[in-house]
Formats: C-alpha cells, structure tokens, sequence
C-alpha cells in the first residue's frame, strides 16, 4: 500500500476494530500521561530554555538512543521553537538542518521519524511517522535507502499514506465506538483524536 487506496484502507480499519482491545490493552496511562505533560510544557513557552521538558521528551522518544550528538539535541529543539507558530510546517527545511549535522560516528542522518515527532508536537493532526505505524498502515517497517532525495521521497510518500488514512477514518467516523473505549480506558487523557490514532496504530504496528 504504497499509495492510499480506499479498499486497503476499509481492509486496515477492519483488522484493527476486531484487534481493538488487544490494542488498547497494549496501551499504557504512563505513555499518554507523558504526552499529556509534553503538550503542556510546550505550551508554556520557549523549549530550547526548559531542559525539564527536553530530558522527558528525549526519552520518551528516545532520542537519547539514536547515535546523536549533543549539537544535534540542541539545534533539534531550536527547530521545534522557531516552527511552533506556524500554521503549516515544512519537515524539508528541518530535515536539511538536522543532515548537516554529524552523527557521533561522522555520518550525515536522514532523521525523519524524529521530524515528524517534532511537529505532530506542535501540530497533533500532523502524524507520527514510525516504524510502527508504517508496519501497521504501509505494510513494511524497512527503512528507506539512497541519497537524501530518495529517502525523502520514499519517507513523504509513505507519510502521505499515513495521513490520508487517518483522514478517511476521522471523517467517517469510523473509529467512534474504539475512541469510545480508548475514553473508557483512559478517562481525562484529552487527546484529540488525531493524536488518539497515532497511539491506536502504533500498538497495532507493535502487535504485529
């Protein structure tokens, strides 16, 4: 499922409304806490100031164990500061940005998963793009090859797919009765429901 098509789509939401328990129980309140509290820190102003907020969200996402440097930490929150007020954020720019910088083994990183973690912070119906998600929604969790351009093209593309899924779900409501339980599961978790999809698909990509 290389490009969305309405009938892969139908078969996805299917598979995941008969596996929803198994999804929602593969949830935890820790995790949704904790971007509850990413979201609210965020919102309270200037991140590249708030190291608080920097320590949880590394973490979290694990930015700690992906070979980076500690430049490349740094100029990744001034990123995310200098794109929080727009209403419509480019990852090119923020990709080319963080390539430049080396990784401690002296490589260049095409660090897309990172990037859209960055703006779905800013912008939740901008979706995460992660291993993951890809298996649950793509099919294939490999990671894209060649040059800068091809991984790029390959990783938007893949991206595309992701959001138009998540689109056709909320529009037609499909996931109504699995947000129902998601609530029921984890009451007071204020997640939009952009943002409750992309906790539903990457329990799915996990159990499978």
């Amino acid at each position: 499922m290389k490009e969305f098509k309405k009938e892969e789509a139908d078969k996805l939401i299917t598979r995941v409304q008969e596996k929803s328990v198994e999804i929602l129980n593969n949830l935890d309140r820790e995790s949704i806490d904790v971007c509850n509290f990413l979201t609210s820190e965020f919102n309270r102003g200037d991140v590249t100031k708030n190291y608080f907020f920097q320590f949880v969200f590394r973490s979290f996402y694990r930015l700690d164990n992906a070979g980076l440097s500690a430049e490349f930490k740094v100029k990744y929150f001034e990123l995310m500061q200098q794109n929080r007020s727009l209403e419509s954020i480019d990852p090119v720019p923020i990709l080319e940005a963080l390539n430049e910088i080396l990784t401690l083994k002296k490589k260049n990183s095409f660090q897309f998963s990172f990037t859209t973690k960055m703006i779905n912070l800013i912008d939740p119906s901008y979706p995460i793009y992660d291993s993951k998600v890809s298996k649950a929604i793509i099919g294939s969790a490999t990671s894209a090859i060649g040059d800068f351009d091809d991984k790029l093209k390959d990783y938007s593309t893949r991206h595309e797919v992701i959001s138009k899924t998540y689109a056709y779900v909320i529009e037609r409501d499909f996931f109504a009765s699995i947000f129902a339980e998601f609530d029921k599961s984890f009451p007071g978790n204020r997640l939009t429901e952009f943002k409750k999809l992309d906790f539903i698909f990457w329990s799915y990509g996990k159990l499978l």
